[in-house]
């Protein structure tokens, strides 16, 4: 019977053939990023027939209007929305880890969540509705929109792992004042 509560805990890594499944696991995800990298530098107009190495698309895309604008605004809208999204997802985690569970507090962190338990086309396609009628009532068409409907797409993957980092130091702060 002793030896039954010795043994050693379960680990996934310590089971036949882990390596090997997770090396092909991770082989078969990178491959169609690597695939689309080398076709990047394809001279020909194929992406099935490698016609030589260039960098005709790059030079393309950088003469294209269109495209640099649209980098130059995504460059511009994802530092602000990321910024404003980690601020507002600070507030909210320290709020829901520094006070007294209360009615409500778990219908407020599904709430934060959502977003997650949805696909992200199905969030973007709902606030791109929401957004675009507020926009037909304002009558504004300025980049704010873009940077509040980024923003509430981005709170909740900075409210997670936030929350579970205050949550870790309150539960260390509060082992260390039991002592």
């Amino acid at each position: 019977m002793g030896n039954l509560f010795s043994r050693q805990p379960f680990s996934v890594r310590h089971q036949a053939g882990f390596t090997t499944v997770a090396l092909v696991c991770f082989f078969l995800l990178y491959l169609p990023i690597a695939t689309l990298v080398v076709f990047a530098f394809n001279a020909g107009t194929s992406v099935a027939v490698w016609e030589g190495a260039s960098l005709r698309w790059f030079v393309a895309a950088w003469n294209n209007e269109r495209i640099v604008d649209a980098t130059l605004r995504s460059m511009t809208i994802a530092p602000i929305a990321a910024g404003v999204a980690t601020a507002v997802a600070t507030m909210a985690a320290l709020a829901m880890t520094r006070t007294e569970p209360y009615r409500g507090m778990s219908l407020k962190y599904a709430f934060i969540n959502q977003p997650l338990m949805v696909p992200e086309i199905v969030t973007a396609v709902a606030l791109l509705v929401v957004f675009s009628r507020i926009k037909v009532w304002t009558g504004y068409s300025g980049l704010g929109y873009l940077i509040l409907a980024h923003t509430a797409f981005c709170i909740p993957f900075a409210f997670l792992p936030i929350r579970a980092r205050l949550e870790t130091c309150l539960l260390y702060t509060s082992d260390a004042a039991d002592d």
